[in-house]
């Protein structure tokens, strides 16, 4: 069983630290309760373009210094931005976690930007993001198209990397303004994983993050209905007038279902791994295999704040093609709740999501991500009890759950 340490501090700062036996290596990680769910519309792009300089130039060091005293350490280091919140990760040898904390620290309460590199960046490696995003049919379709209607009304409608117009409009005091209202103690988790010592890693914690400020936070209201029906939109680009062979399409069938925080989370993890999951799932064997429908059917149970998503699709196929892949995916989702389902199918499934789960409890990168889930998530089930849950769950338990979360109108995005 993994020893889970936690700390919280006066600024009200959230602290986990995870041993794990054998690891030569540590991962430390920062979590900060903000992403583009938190800009305003006419800033869209903001949260991603501040995780682009996390690590350039501050009044502490300079880019090339942070790079080079990094990397000649032995460390690893990166920085996400999600549609939730934002991460910044650090894999090291554990005498180089205070170094590590050292350049977090910095980063975060960094509010000085070279502009040089500010415009650099934003002109190059985001500017060429977004023409990636607008010249790849499938990043166009699910950041344009279907997460915009999933989310419709909602903070997450809008996509983390903004457009054209909202980056060119950034400045640097927008970056500093989402800073001082977001990247405070109260609002982040810090947590080190693998070959760590608790309370050294708390002790030093304290003399970096210590003397933050705690600030009020206000977040925004993110409940979600999903509105069904279908939404069809055309790109030009996806046709060729003279060879119709090539034309393509994309379709998701979304349902809204219950969150991680519920206790069907584990059911509807099993009921993805059957019905999208590998060769041996419901979508790969009757879309792809049996009927050469698309190359990569899938199927994915995503859950944000309290807000949680069941969507089965292809993102490439024939427009031909479409109809009949939609009444498969119906034809699916009657099977998961009414049967037949072949027991050994069912047990086999499992096994599969047992395995995948306890290859991720191997890495440290996979404790830090829990640990700042579990703050921020809250979700019902930690790892083990997943695991646990799921080899005990009969066929029965498996098809009421899916009975309560799939019976309503779905929407379908083609």
């Amino acid at each position: 069983m993994v020893e889970i340490h936690r700390r919280k501090y006066k600024n009200g700062l959230n602290a986990v630290a995870t041993p794990l036996e054998g690891k030569k290596k540590a991962a430390f990680y920062v979590g900060i309760d903000v992403g583009s769910k938190n800009e305003s519309r006419d800033r869209k792009g903001c949260a991603h373009l501040l995780e682009h300089m996390m690590f350039r130039s501050n009044e502490f060091r300079t880019s090339d210094q942070i790079a080079e005293e990094a990397e000649f350490s032995g460390m690893e280091f990166n920085a996400l931005t999600s549609l939730t919140d934002t991460k910044l990760q650090f894999w090291l040898p554990p005498e180089k976690l205070e170094l590590a904390m050292e350049l977090a620290y910095q980063s975060i309460v960094s509010s000085s930007y070279d502009r040089q590199e500010f415009q650099s960046e934003k002109n190059g490696p985001v500017t060429t993001e977004l023409v990636a995003y607008e010249r790849d049919p499938t990043q166009r379709y699910i950041r344009r198209v279907l997460f915009p209607r999933i989310f419709e009304g909602t903070p997450l409608e809008d996509a983390i990397i903004g457009t054209f117009d909202s980056v060119r409009r950034l400045e640097v005091s927008d970056l500093v303004q989402m800073k001082r209202g977001f990247y405070v103690p109260n609002n982040m988790v810090v947590t080190a994983t693998g070959a760590v010592n608790p309370e050294r890693f708390f002790a030093e914690l304290e003399k970096h993050f210590g003397n933050l400020t705690e600030t009020k936070i206000t977040q925004q209201d993110l409940s979600l209905m999903l509105r069904p029906g279908v939404t069809y939109v055309e790109f030009d680009d996806l046709k060729d007038p003279e060879k119709e062979s090539q034309d393509q399409a994309a379709v998701y069938v979304v349902y809204q279902v219950n969150s991680m925080q519920h206790e069907d989370a584990a059911g509807l993890s099993l009921a993805q791994t059957m019905v999208g999951d590998g060769f041996t799932s419901y979508m790969f064997k009757e879309l792809r295999k049996e009927r050469g429908i698309g190359y990569s059917p899938n199927a994915i149970y995503m859950s944000m704040r309290g807000n949680a998503i069941f969507m089965m699709g292809l993102a490439a196929l024939h427009p031909k093609q479409l109809e009949e892949a939609v009444d498969i995916i119906d034809s699916i989702v009657e099977r998961v709740k009414e049967g037949p389902i072949n027991q050994a199918f069912f047990d086999g499934k499992k096994t599969q999501l047992r395995s995948s789960l306890l290859s991720l409890l191997e890495k440290n990168s996979f404790h830090a991500d829990t640990a700042i889930e579990r703050e921020f998530e809250k979700p019902h089930y930690t790892p083990e009890s997943l695991l646990k849950t799921i080899d005990n769950m009969p066929l029965g338990h498996l098809q009421d759950i899916a009975k309560r979360n799939l019976s309503a109108d779905p929407l379908i995005v083609v």
